[in-house]
């Protein structure tokens, strides 16, 4: 009896992260496809609006910037651009704990002349059922 309890609740938690697997790395893809096609309305409500935004500059300085700073930045970036910028992922790890999911994206920016690689390290959390980004630190390599 132990062991067929102990099998149900393996399939059943299997289930549950597999479902979270999903929605994460949906979750993701719309962080990359809304900031790539310039919804900045899309890609703003993907954040708590108590998130925590830092990057490593390239000279290795380490910045801080509140979300409202950040996505006015993020906006200008792209509309001032001379060249359309795509960012996509490269590759994922999740890591889920509790409540919260750490993920690691390796993603690319490419523009018709340029191919920048970088790491995204992302603190998410559900609020209301809904996944948000609680802390957000990125570099390019």
């Amino acid at each position: 009896m132990k062991k067929i309890i102990s099998i149900l609740l393996f399939i059943f938690t299997s289930s549950i992260y597999s479902n979270e697997k999903k929605e994460v790395e949906d979750f993701l893809n719309k962080y990359f496809s809304s900031w790539s096609s310039g919804d900045i309305a899309t890609y703003a409500s993907l954040f708590h609006p108590s998130a925590n935004i830092q990057f490593q500059d390239s000279a290795g300085n380490i910045n801080n910037e509140t979300l409202v700073q950040f996505i006015k930045n993020q906006k200008a970036s792209i509309e001032q651009s001379p060249e359309k910028m795509v960012e996509i992922p490269l590759s994922k790890d999740l890591k889920f704990k509790d409540k919260i999911c750490y993920a690691i994206v390796r993603w690319k920016l490419t523009t018709k002349s340029t191919n920048v690689t970088g790491v995204d390290h992302f603190v998410l959390s559900k609020v209301s059922g809904v996944w948000k980004i609680q802390f957000l630190y990125f570099y390019a390599e």
